[in-house]
């Protein structure tokens, strides 16, 4: 209710409402879960509906690094609140790596110095492996080339249009906005470059912080960028050495880390083939596949899995048989369904043109050969103009894989193609051709590039 009032929003009363917010800290998260933490007798509450976090983050004052709880929705965010009563939800956990995750949507009223109070804390602080996006003024020299990155018109646009920026604040020449590339995760990195260095942002001299992007690994071993979110890296005060390994649990690890502020603080970590916070006060460390208190419930359960599986398979029977009716019609309507949210991400997150599967067949004479450049292990590239009236080249990639040849494969195959749109169309390099298209119509998988045209590398070497 404070946050929302218009005393706590109105300009005057900017270390007040700091006050109030280290006051929140110590009570809000507390009163909200008291009820867990009576009940448990822990003297950190991790709890926040239904919601557990894990240790040593928390939500009284027992915890070393204290949230608070949004009871109504059972999401932990972060103990600031911004001058305009934004608030930072923490989206994911991850023990492992020793981060969190927060939202950081898109805002045109988020100051450099705001953003650096906002994402940092006495014990968590931005990790490497975050970029931001930063837009007004930036009369750094060179700015983007100083941080590492330079920013693509498309993908800035489309950020501005999401935050609602106007007038002079919708400019996206390269005077008016700039990045800071985050780094590759490096996880053996223990004690160097795991926190952005934030003396890169504030050389390029730009108004307002408007999103950040996270350099994350796939499942499959694949880079890809998610927009929108930042990465906390945290950390308990004290080395390994000073006591801070007897904080670890069994079958733990403890870690010295350099902080930003250049101190050295440390980390628990649970040994390879374990889970867990690693942390004698939370849940410690324990295996992978750890066998339920409650196997005798399933036990006495089994006859009634048994019922619903019986049924369960009548109605797949059913359902197989409708499918061979109907003469594969499942399959392409899966398989559109698919597209169709590839097509929505992509062109959210990354701002690329979409082409129908007729404007790419007339582009390249319906995929002839003398249209063809070459064919490779993942497809064939063809040369064509898109869009139609263009005079300007273009290379057209046809991926081998369609969308609807293999149901097993197809959302491996989805995301593949999702992560190379928005990874190439996030890059800009003098020696990178540039992803202007792509065409999911009909199954196929069309990538439209750059066209190079002194010929392929082979070609030369």
């Amino acid at each position: 209710e404070i946050a929302s009032s218009s005393w706590y929003k109105s300009p005057g009363t900017y270390e007040m409402r700091r006050l109030v917010v280290l006051l929140l800290a110590v009570l809000l998260p507390h009163e909200t879960s008291c009820s867990a933490a009576a009940a448990s007798g822990d003297r950190c509450s991790r709890r926040c509906g239904s919601t557990t976090v894990p240790y040593p983050f928390g939500f009284s004052l027992g915890c070393p690094i204290p949230l608070f709880c949004d009871a109504s929705i059972s999401t932990p965010i972060l103990p600031y609140i911004g001058e305009n009563g934004t608030t930072y939800r923490v989206i994911a956990f991850n023990s492992n790596t020793s981060t969190v995750v927060v939202g950081l949507p898109p805002s045109c009223s988020r100051s450099v110095p705001e953003a650096k109070r906002e994402l940092s804390g006495g014990n968590y602080g931005v990790s490497s492996r975050t970029g931001l996006f930063l837009r007004g003024g930036c009369s750094g020299i060179n700015a983007s080339a100083g941080g590492g990155c330079s920013v693509p018109v498309d993908v800035m646009s489309r950020l501005l249009r999401t935050a609602q920026c106007t007038g002079l604040g919708s400019d996206t020449s390269p005077a008016a906005v700039a990045c800071v590339a985050s780094a590759p995760p490096n996880s053996t990195a223990a004690v160097h470059g795991q926190f952005l260095r934030w003396e890169k942002v504030e050389k390029q001299k730009c108004d307002d912080v408007l999103t950040s992007t996270v350099f994350v690994l796939t499942a499959e071993g694949t880079a890809t960028l998610e927009f929108g979110v930042a990465e906390l890296g945290w950390w308990l005060n004290g080395t390994c050495g000073a006591g801070g390994g007897e904080r670890c649990a069994a079958n733990a690890s403890c870690t010295d880390v350099k902080t930003p502020s250049g101190e050295l603080g440390h980390r628990c970590g649970c040994v390879a083939g374990m889970e867990g916070d690693g942390f004698l006060a939370g849940d410690g460390c324990y295996l992978a596949k750890r066998v339920s208190k409650r196997n005798v419930a399933f036990i006495a359960a089994a006859g009634v899995v048994v019922g619903v599986a019986a049924a369960a398979g009548v109605l797949l029977l059913l359902c197989w048989a409708r499918r061979r009716r109907s003469g594969g019609k499942g399959r392409q309507g899966s398989s559109r369904l698919a597209a169709m949210r590839l097509l929505s991400e992509a062109a959210t997150s990354s701002g690329v043109p979409v082409y129908s599967y007729n404007e790419v067949a007339r582009a390249t004479n319906s995929f002839s050969d003398t249209h063809r450049l070459g064919t490779g292990a993942y497809g064939t590239v063809y040369v064509g103009r898109l869009p139609a009236n263009s005079t300007a080249l273009v290379a057209i990639k046809r991926l081998r894989c369609r969308l609807d040849d293999h149901d097993d494969d197809g959302g491996r195959a989805v995301a593949l193609l999702l992560n190379e749109i928005r990874l190439i169309s996030s890059l800009s390099h003098p020696n990178l051709v540039r992803l202007l298209g792509c065409c999911l119509d009909r199954g196929e998988q069309i990538l439209v590039y750059e066209l190079v045209p002194n010929g392929t590398l082979s070609h030369h070497l």
